[in-house]
């Protein structure tokens, strides 16, 4: 998982308050959204080389977007909190786990583990609904 993508879709929000955090994930995530898809029709092939995807840089541009995003919005109500910090801490804990988890076992599984990502956009979306823009 490229944690930074959904750094850069959170940072996103300071620049266009009013569109929908939902939309900003798609924007940012849409090929790795569209990849497994393509990967599982044979239309695109993948090689499996361990140990070469691990960017540092990967979790600090996700800490300064949920800086900026933070920054950029306020809670409605409690939704608007939890879901928000939910959704951070599912990413987090997701990044870390693909870390610890080492290479996926064939290109299937990691397209098949890949498709589960496609929960982040509509929960963006929900917890974003529940925040309003700092003016």
């Amino acid at each position: 998982m490229f944690i930074g993508h959904f750094g850069v879709a959170l940072a996103g929000k300071k620049l266009a308050p009013r569109t929908s955090l939902g939309s900003l994930f798609f924007a940012a995530q849409f090929l790795d959204l569209v990849w497994p898809v393509f990967l599982l029709a044979g239309l695109e092939h993948v090689r499996i080389a361990p140990g070469i995807t691990r960017m540092s840089l990967e979790v600090a541009i996700f800490a300064a977007g949920c800086g900026l995003y933070l920054s950029a919005t306020r809670a409605r109500d409690k939704l608007g909190r939890y879901a928000l910090w939910a959704l951070l801490l599912f990413l987090f804990v997701g990044w870390v786990a693909s870390l610890a988890a080492g290479a996926p076992p064939s290109d299937r599984a990691m397209a098949w583990g890949a498709l589960s990502m496609w929960v982040v956009v509509p929960w963006a979306w929900w917890a974003d609904r529940h925040r309003e823009p700092i003016v």
